[in-house]
């Protein structure tokens, strides 16, 4: 019936023409190649993107030669061509990325998009995807970088997604805290295993989610927690995550197990001293170098009639506790103490709040740093023995 193919030659007609008005505006370049390998079209996009008009490359032949000019470049290529033409079903799309070489000698990477037609010939579409390429290979390179510098951290560095997956721990993670990434996959995991006291476990995902609601990208929000091992030990971390601008969360850890033990020692002899001080029988307190009185026992707030030592704590030694007769030598002796470090057996007198002179005898010895040198604010620890009737 020539009716019909009258009608179904205008209806191909007309999609044509609809596909070279549609291409002509295109913001890539096309392309349509015949079933026998001949370029029977290009768009302008693809004349700006490549320099080659039809002129140039009537057929795939010169095509592959020109943009392809390296031998073996042009074999992998022409290779992948002919494999997609063998396996080709027509609408299926197959994108291929290859390096193109311009009419002007200039490279670019271009994303290939081929669709067969019902009549055997191709459209091909072809974004220039160099940037993108580059800012992929930067981002790679920066990441390697990153992770290199993660996996030679000296503390353990986990990476959580946003799902609460984690992605990454370092070699100083496992290291700390024995679990490798197949025993904690997600956070739920983590928690359950690192905390098993439901109690406690309670607590930190509490912590960690006011955190993760309050928290602003890139802000620091340290968190101390005992976590428990894989081998069943405890440890004391100082955990410090930052959320990433991509949302997920980045986490150092840091084992504070021997610092945290070390201050409690210090703080345990701290007590134990505070008590040796405040039981001493004698007047006892502590002087700056500037000569103020730091601190004092009960004995020296009894002694010399004050309430509390409040009402001497700040003020100047020489002024406060001695008698106007031995203000003079106190200053003298004072002197002497910050040049020797120690003074001992002084015969001199103090006086009360009520005016009573007291004969007593002066020791002095210096405090100082685990470097040797004299602790900047309370300088000596002075025991002073009454010696009146």
């Amino acid at each position: 019936d020539i009716t019909e193919r009258k009608q179904a030659e205008k209806q191909l007609h007309n999609e044509k023409e609809r596909f070279f008005t549609l291409s002509k505006n295109a913001p890539f370049g096309m392309i349509m190649i015949d079933k026998d390998g001949n370029f029977i079209y290009v768009n302008s996009k693809f004349k700006e993107l490549l320099g080659y008009d039809l002129n140039d490359i009537p057929d795939g032949r010169t095509w592959f030669r020109k943009a392809y000019p390296d031998p073996e470049y042009r074999h992998t290529v022409v290779s992948a061509w002919i494999d997609d033409l063998k396996e080709r079903k027509v609408g299926e799309k197959r994108p291929r990325e290859f390096i193109i070489t311009c009419k002007d000698g200039t490279k670019k990477i271009i994303e290939f998009i081929s669709v067969k037609l019902e009549t055997g010939e191709y459209i091909t579409s072809c974004e220039d995807i160099t940037f993108r390429k580059r800012a992929e290979e930067i981002l790679l390179n920066e990441k390697e970088k990153f992770l290199t510098l993660l996996d030679n951290a000296p503390f353990g560095m986990v990476m959580i997604s946003q799902n609460g997956t984690i992605t990454y721990t370092n070699q100083k993670f496992e290291e700390i805290f024995g679990y490798e990434p197949k025993d904690i996959p997600n956070g739920r995991t983590w928690f359950r295993k690192a905390y098993p006291d439901t109690t406690y476990r309670h607590e930190v995902i509490s912590a960690w989610i006011n955190d993760l609601e309050e928290g602003r990208v890139g802000e620091q929000r340290p968190r101390v927690f005992t976590a428990t091992c894989k081998d069943g030990s405890t440890k004391i971390i100082n955990f410090i995550p930052v959320m990433l601008a991509t949302g997920d969360n980045l986490m150092a850890c840091e084992d504070i197990t021997g610092r945290k033990k070390a201050e409690e020692a210090v703080n345990e002899e701290r007590l134990k001293l505070r008590k040796f001080f405040d039981n001493l029988p004698v007047l006892a307190y502590n002087i700056s170098l500037d000569g103020k009185i730091m601190d004092c026992n009960p004995v020296t707030i009894k002694t010399l009639g004050y309430e509390s030592k409040e009402e001497v704590i700040g003020k100047v030694l020489v002024d406060t506790i001695y008698a106007p007769s031995s203000r003079q030598k106190a200053s003298q002796l004072f002197e002497r103490w910050k040049k020797e470090g120690k003074l001992k057996n002084e015969e001199i007198q103090i006086i009360t709040r009520q005016g009573k002179i007291l004969d007593v005898l002066l020791n002095v010895d210096t405090i100082y740093d685990m470097n040797g040198n004299p602790l900047p604010k309370a300088e000596s620890s002075t025991p002073t023995r009454n010696i009146s009737g």
